[in-house]
């Protein structure tokens, strides 16, 4: 009654039973027998279900005469001393069904590991079975009715009424089907004509069939990780095409795709392969259907709300996701100034500062009064950036030199030594042309501006791989001296947190209280912003910006002028800046359009050539480079912190995200244009990349990395390294850190940033898919920008070995320098004629694949010299110092494609598929060993 199941299914499935029926049913089939009837296992086992006294010992049940016996425990006194004694009471009473005994009542006839009754008993020696609950006709007819199925016209029927062929039924037509778990969950659902299977616990409805490699936990004890499994029988048989199968277990309180129940019923769901398998979930706080029905609720309606895992995954990795990256971003340490301002004007105070302030809110300003009052004390400043063209416009602003300017001008170089200067993170070390000497800087003032993205920069940014321990080094030295000398470090960032703050203590090892400034204003004249929610296809082309840019060429052919960000600039790049100006020249005739990006800033011959002055304009005034133009195109090479001032120009901002930058920075690119004009916006579902293995922990983010480079350093023979001793935990720990943070929107980008806008205050409307399709026209727009840059590097003329050195020197390229740099380095690198085939495929990274195959196919000795020689060059560089980030070596990767025998796939004469032994081999070792594969 408790479960809502009506007497004609209760009595069809339940049967009464109570002491010598319930031995029958558990013990009887197993238990031995002698010549005289019965054992003393059959004694003691029949003893346990009547009710008789004696004691649970060793997962046995033993009589009081056993106390007496000759087996070495009740010699020893060990029934007795270490037993649980069970008293005399009532015989054992409850339910059989199943194979299974439920018992309700009476003295228990077992103990569960803890010490507790049991309450559900399977037969000795017999295996559990999955529960198909026998039904009257009348259920069936419901059924059937229920789901518009046939059903044979003169039904067969047993004993007690039961609808013998049912289940016959219920395989042979398409008819939706629930797996539970329990009996009598089961026959509450299908009581309620919900066709319902039962398992006898919610793992059972597959089997392990292949075991991996023996893993062992940090309590030392072992296992074997399943690789492969198949359904059990009876779900197999219900594995047919267009049948609904819906998992529904207990429910669990908190993250439910977390728990254990949903676990396994994804495990369960993943293994039907022509079915439509979905997991339902109980609101709560009813625990099983069973107290669901009974409490009156709507079984029908959860049923129908069930959803695919790929559903409830992503629900549930938002919410996970959007509280992780909460967590990361926070600013717990206590602010000891704040302030509700449009302009900041912060008092000066030493030490460890931490300034988090948003975006447009005069921060750079702020450090002109700053920096006077540091220079009035005899003081020097020193500015710390991650970009050149930031790098400039902040010193120019605050009047302090630039490094390069102090490198070319005599004054400015005494100017520099005296008062400071600003240099970008990469040159940070003594090495580099500022040849930085960091303790000659004691008392000074060390402003870190976007200290997020400083930090990040210095930790994982490419350009300072060959110097970053040097770069790390000489950063700990410099907070250290400044410090302790009554110096100032001060941070600013529009998202300043606890990262970056704990970053510096732990670096220099000073444990400093920092003094947090924190302004909460917002702007009073918030974004309207367009936000598309495009639809991710795998594979397809629906999650793409078509309406975005079809937006934008509307606006500007109404006479609109917009500025237009996107986070990439390559020709190869689909939605970057080049194949964008060819799409906006194509479209808008007449327009004037122009390309900011890493080659046009750095090319003396555009109009964008070292434009971040140029362009910034005035508030009062329309001056500046951007008024002449109707179309500006710009990637990230337009630093975090430019301001475009310029007022009464643009009409809107359009920014295209693919997620190669991180969400901070795409709201920073948002900003660069500071008047409020209309803003529209599309981000990729999906983000394009991802940090070492992907993982939003940033323990198992440095976990993962430092195993990976034992391995590696283990391959090298006879290098005795002390990885231990070798590298700064701290560094790994951080970089970590920052990757993890990155790795948690990466999954859910878009949701990510529209997050952060609606947090700066901004008012947001959604739109969805758009049926204006431009993925062909880009697609042939970027092939066109591909080719033609091919032909022109392979046309250029051919310079020699010096030319081409002073050429990488040089900041500034034009367009036919960077073709000859390129050729010349194509030229060296292939050792063949540089055509346009050749330059197309070096950018689909040929190079890194048919080095693969000849290191593969060669000999493997000169890979581990190669990676020795690597790794000796990086714990030179690094003063016997690695960065685990930067380890990486093709030893490891090579070993791999051994053990998987890739190699084997090359043959151009033979076919594969999925059936293929081969492929089949493949598999197996690769799940094997996924835990080991970097995909």
């Amino acid at each position: 009654v408790k479960s809502g199941i009506p007497p004609e299914i209760y009595y069809l499935n339940f049967e009464p039973a109570s002491g010598i029926p319930v031995y029958d049913g558990l013990f009887r089939d197993s238990d031995k027998s002698t010549n005289s009837g019965s054992s003393i296992e059959a004694d003691r086992n029949l003893a346990r279900c009547t009710g008789d006294a004696g004691y649970f010992y060793k997962n046995k049940f033993w009589l009081l005469s056993d106390l007496c016996g000759a087996s070495k425990d009740a010699i020893n006194g060990n029934i007795k001393s270490k037993g649980i004694f069970r008293p005399e009471g009532q015989p054992a009473a409850g339910w059989m069904c199943n194979g299974r005994f439920r018992q309700l009542a009476g003295a228990p006839i077992a103990l569960d590991d803890e010490g507790q009754p049991r309450r559900y008993h399977q037969a000795t020696g017999k295996p559990l079975e999955v529960f198909c609950p026998k039904v009257t006709v009348a259920v069936w007819r419901e059924i059937a009715a229920k789901h518009n199925l046939p059903m044979p016209e003169f039904p067969v029927v047993g004993i007690g009424g039961e609808a013998l062929e049912f289940w016959d039924w219920v395989v042979a037509t398409k008819c939706p089907v629930t797996i539970t778990e329990g009996e009598k969950k089961a026959c509450c659902l299908i009581s309620r004509n919900i066709v319902a299977i039962g398992l006898p616990g919610i793992n059972t409805g597959y089997r392990v069939t292949e075991y991996g490699e023996e893993i062992t936990k940090p309590d030392g004890t072992t296992y074997r990780k399943a690789i492969a499994r198949e359904l059990c029988e009876v779900l197999q048989a219900l594995d047919t095409a267009e049948r609904v199968i819906t998992i529904l277990f207990d429910f669990r309180a908190g993250d439910y795709s977390q728990s254990q129940e949903f676990k396994a019923a994804s495990t369960t769901a993943k293994l039907f392969k022509n079915a439509i398998a979905k997991i339902a979930q109980l609101p709560g706080p009813d625990k099983g259907v069973d107290d669901f029905a009974v409490a009156g609720s709507d079984v029908d309606a959860v049923v129908a709300a069930a959803r695919s895992i790929n559903e409830i995954q992503k629900e549930s990795l938002k919410g996970f996701s959007k509280e992780i990256r909460k967590k990361a971003w926070a600013l717990t340490h206590p602010a000891a100034w704040e302030c509700n301002q449009r302009y900041l004007d912060i008092p000066y105070h030493s030490g460890l500062v931490g300034v988090k302030s948003p975006k447009n809110t005069g921060k750079t300003y702020d450090l002109i009064k700053l920096i006077a009052q540091t220079h009035a004390q005899g003081r020097k400043v020193l500015l710390l950036t991650h970009r050149i063209v930031l790098g400039r416009a902040i010193c120019k602003a605050v009047g302090i030199p630039w490094i390069e300017e102090m490198n070319s001008d005599a004054d400015r170089k005494t100017e520099g030594k005296a008062m400071g200067f600003g240099l970008c993170v990469d040159s940070l070390h003594p090495l580099s042309q500022a040849a930085f000497n960091p303790l000659a800087w004691e008392g000074a003032l060390v402003i870190v501006d976007e200290a997020e993205q400083v930090f990040w920069h210095a930790l994982n940014a490419s350009t300072c791989r060959e110097n970053r321990q040097p770069i790390l080094s000489t950063m700990r030295t410099l907070f250290q001296s400044v410090l302790s000398t009554d110096g100032t470090v001060r941070l600013q960032d529009a998202d300043l947190s606890d990262i970056s703050i704990n970053f510096v203590r732990e670096l220099s090892a000073m444990d400093i209280k920092p003094w947090v400034a924190v302004n909460h204003w917002q702007p009073s004249e918030p974004w309207q912003i367009k936000f598309y929610d495009t639809q991710h296809v795998k594979g397809g082309t629906k999650d793409d910006p078509s309406g975005l840019l079809k937006d934008s060429v509307d606006h500007v052919t109404n006479g609109g002028k917009i500025w237009v960000t996107c986070d990439s600039q390559k020709a190869k790049s689909k939605h970057g800046t080049k194949t964008l100006e060819k799409y906006y020249r194509s479209r808008c005739p007449g327009k004037k359009i122009l390309r900011i990006d890493a080659e046009t800033v750095a090319n003396p011959e555009h109009p964008a050539y070292q434009c971040a002055e140029k362009i910034q304009g005035s508030e009062k005034i329309k001056d500046g480079l951007a008024t002449l133009y109707d179309i500006i195109i710009c990637s990230p090479s337009l630093a975090t912190g430019v301001s475009v001032d310029l007022r009464g120009h643009f009409t809107a901002v359009f920014g295209i995200f693919q997620g190669a930058i991180s969400d901070n920075e795409v709201r920073q690119s948002l900003a660069r244009v500071r008047e409020p004009v209309p803003r529209f916006v599309w981000c990729r579902q999906i983000a394009v990349s991802k940090i070492g293995n992907g993982e939003s922990n940033y323990k198992e983010v440095a976990k993962s990395k430092e195993k990976d480079c034992r391995y590696n350093l283990q391959l090298l023979k006879d290098f005795n390294f002390d990885l231990d001793k070798a590298h700064n935990p701290v560094v790994l720990k951080y970089w970590a850190k920052f990757a993890a943070r990155i790795n948690s929107s990466v999954w859910d980008f878009r949701e990510t940033v529209r997050e952060g806008l609606e947090a700066e205050g901004h008012i947001i409307t959604d739109c969805g898919d758009d049926d204006r399709d431009t993925a062909g026209e880009i697609k042939t727009l970027r092939i066109t920008s591909q080719v033609e840059e091919a032909v022109a590097v392979a046309e250029a003329l051919d310079i020699d070995r010096e030319e081409f050195e002073k050429l990488e020197q040089q900041r500034s390229k034009t367009d036919t320098e960077r073709y000859q740099e390129e050729k010349f380095r194509l030229k060296e690198t292939y050792k063949a004629e540089v055509t346009p085939e050749l330059r197309q495929l070096d950018q689909d990274r040929w190079y890194g694949k048919i080095q693969l195959e000849y290191l593969l196919t060669h000999n493997s000795e000169f890979v581990l010299v190669r990676d020795r020689k690597k790794i000796d060059s990086q714990i030179k560089n690094g003063d016997g110092l690695l960065c685990l980030q930067d380890v990486w070596q093709l030893t490891g990767k090579l070993r791999t494609h051994e053990a998987l025998n890739t190699l084997q796939f090359r043959d151009p004469t033979k076919e594969w598929s999925n059936k293929s032994p081969e492929i089949l081999e493949f598999v197996g070792k690769a799940l094997k060993f996924a835990a080991n594969i970097k995909i």
